[in-house]
């Protein structure tokens, strides 16, 4: 699921909505809905580019948000911080795009390839916004062999956009 939100202000319909671009990922998560005894009228499962063609949006922005994005995709509306992430290493054009969908008392959680974490360029430029502007909570380590098809390990890096404090936790 590349993008998901569970809105739980009072005035609005609270539910799972996600955005898929893959077809059998998109089913799965459709499937998992119902396995994990979520009623049709409760989620919003899109098919299609969440970059390209967001189909949830609305004028109210995401509490939350849980993402596992492909790698090195880029997208040019996603540049608060100056510069855009190179396009063969963009990994950090979703998480400029989560962050600009999340709710300011909001919290996104993103599966990220670690080069994010040291790569340098317009990468350290992105970083140091992320920084600057206090958005990032923690950053969690993960180890590799975790995910299915493939081998390397992974973050989740967390999102927030009013911390109380300018702390970043790095858990390994």
């Amino acid at each position: 699921l590349k993008a998901a939100k569970l809105l739980s202000r009072e005035n609005v319909r609270q539910g799972f909505y996600g955005q898929e671009i893959n077809i059998t990922t998109y089913n799965l998560c459709r499937i998992n809905m119902f396995l994990h005894d979520i009623d049709y009228d409760k989620f919003d499962i899109a098919h299609g580019d969440t970059l390209t063609a967001p189909m949830h949006w609305d004028d109210e922005p995401f509490e939350v948000i849980v993402s596992n994005p492909p790698y090195s995709i880029n997208d040019p509306r996603f540049a608060p911080a100056g510069v855009l992430a190179p396009k063969s290493k963009a990994d950090l054009a979703f998480i400029m795009h989560a962050l600009s969908w999340l709710a300011t008392d909001g919290t996104a959680a993103i599966v990220c390839f670690p080069g994010v974490m040291y790569r340098g360029g317009a990468e350290k430029k992105i970083r140091q916004y992320l920084i600057d502007n206090n958005f990032i909570e923690c950053v969690i380590q993960l180890p590799d062999n975790l995910f299915f098809g493939t081998s390397i390990a992974t973050c989740i890096m967390v999102l927030k956009k009013s911390k109380t404090d300018n702390a970043t936790l790095f858990i390994d």
